[in-house]
């Protein structure tokens, strides 16, 4: 925290009560990203290559999680201190309903298609593939299988995004693995869990954990956002706030 403060002159807020005690840096210089800094959280590591490996393997991933990030920053859901959603759900939800569009094939299913050496981290399997030419061949074949497109429009990916999330989800996992879902869908339908995000190297744990009293808000956020672009509303229209719209004061 003192070495921020000294570049930067900005006071990181200390949350150590969190599962995973971080500093969380808004900048105060305009355009910077707000950044929440851990130590040796190993599990984190492997998450952020997983994503770096999405995100390699179709680059708009990249732009449709920055909106994403934006509207929901915009919108004041964007922040798991508040029972919102994390930067980090909203991009496993993301991947997931491309996965659900046979847009994406899942990495970690692939590399236990492919026979990959397991990779422990913390006694957790952390492998997934990284081999591109592997990975264009199963999406092109999971989009043939299902009838869908393995290319991704991105204006069509946010409104299947919004309209999955605000009409179809109906609760249970959202997982980006359909081994882990396997494993723990059971037990979070039988719990009543919406917006259970789950961890992609610790299956069964939610990512989320969203506040109960936050369900309905995000639900009607999530219709709102596919409400306005099916009326062709631009991204700073989705992201306006209106003086009628009822929200806490929470930050994004």
């Amino acid at each position: 925290g003192a070495t921020i403060h000294r570049a930067s002159g900005d006071k990181p807020e200390k949350r150590l009560a969190a599962r995973v005690p971080v500093l969380r840096w808004v900048p105060s210089r305009a355009g910077l990203p707000n950044c929440d800094i851990s130590v040796n959280n190993l599990l984190a590591l492997e998450n952020s290559r997983l994503i770096s490996a999405y995100i390699a393997a179709e680059p708009r991933l990249r732009e449709l999680i920055v909106v994403v990030k934006m509207w929901a920053r915009a919108r004041k859901i964007n922040d798991r201190s508040q029972g919102t959603l994390s930067s980090f759900a909203l991009t496993l939800m993301m991947i997931h309903v491309l996965q659900q569009r046979s847009a994406l094939c899942s990495l970690q299913d692939l590399a236990l298609l492919r026979g990959e050496e397991r990779r422990e981290v913390l006694g957790f399997d952390c492998r997934f593939c990284t081999d591109s030419e592997a990975i264009a061949q199963e999406s092109e074949s999971v989009a043939a299988r299902s009838g869908g497109v393995s290319s991704i429009c991105l204006g069509s990916a946010l409104m299947a995004f919004f309209k999955y999330f605000g009409s179809e989800y109906r609760g249970g996992v959202i997982g980006i693995r359909s081994v882990a879902a396997a494993d723990v869908s059971s037990q979070a339908w039988s719990g009543g869990k919406y917006f259970f995000v789950d961890n992609p190297f610790q299956p069964g744990r939610d990512v989320a954990n969203v506040e109960p009293g936050q369900l309905v808000r995000l639900r009607e956020e999530f219709r709102r956002a596919h409400r306005e672009l099916r009326r062709g509303a631009r991204l700073e229209d989705l992201c306006k706030i209106n003086a009628g719209d009822d929200h806490d004061s929470d930050d994004g």
